[in-house]
């Protein structure tokens, strides 16, 4: 019963962390970063990971406080949003300072909560590749194959979502920019004489 339980709750954070470096908003990538979280959380807690449990569910936090801030108010709340994810990285060197095999989720969670205070959804996204690299190690060490290959699929899923948005953004630029006219006759380029 509880190996059928271990990989719903597994396919349900897969699919939630396979669907958030493709999300568009800061605030919705964060939002479903906490439900992702949520469902490690349980799936290391019934496998009996509790570092990892520890872990995710710092994570969680962070998201949680980065999702509940609007793009708008990120300014005047970055002392208040780094100020916690300071609180949530020593709270996580605190729990796993006691075994040098749990170092790399410290370094995940640590880092994870630094960059999730950037506003640009790109830069989140670069920035949280280091981080799922110390998963992945951390996975490969403790033996957890399942997790192993996922992290390994959100990091592919995470690189095509960096390349997909450099790629638009590249042809954004390359989209001419037409002006109207001062008689308001016909459209002329902006960046023809």
């Amino acid at each position: 019963m509880i190996f059928e339980w271990v990989h719903i709750v597994f396919l349900a954070g897969f699919v939630g962390g396979l669907a958030q470096f493709h999300l568009n908003s800061r605030r919705h990538m964060m939002a479903l970063r906490v439900f992702n979280c949520l469902m490690f959380v349980l799936y290391f807690l019934l496998l009996g990971k509790m570092t990892a449990a520890a872990a995710c569910s710092i994570a969680m936090l962070g998201s949680l406080m980065q999702a509940a801030f609007r793009d708008d108010l990120l300014q005047k709340t970055m002392w208040l949003r780094t100020g916690t994810a300071v609180l949530l990285a020593a709270a996580g060197c605190y729990l796993f300072a006691g075994s040098a095999g749990e170092m790399l989720p410290l370094f995940a969670v640590a880092g994870a909560r630094m960059i999730e205070c950037f506003s640009s959804p790109q830069n989140i996204r670069m920035g949280l590749l280091s981080t799922q690299l110390c998963w992945l190690t951390y996975h490969w060490q403790q033996g957890l194959i399942m997790p192993f290959c996922a992290e390994a699929i959100f990091i592919l899923s995470n690189l095509t979502s960096i390349w997909r948005y450099e790629q638009a953004r590249k042809r954004e630029m390359l989209v001419p920019v037409y002006a109207p006219l001062p008689s308001g006759r016909r459209l002329q380029r902006l960046n023809e004489p």
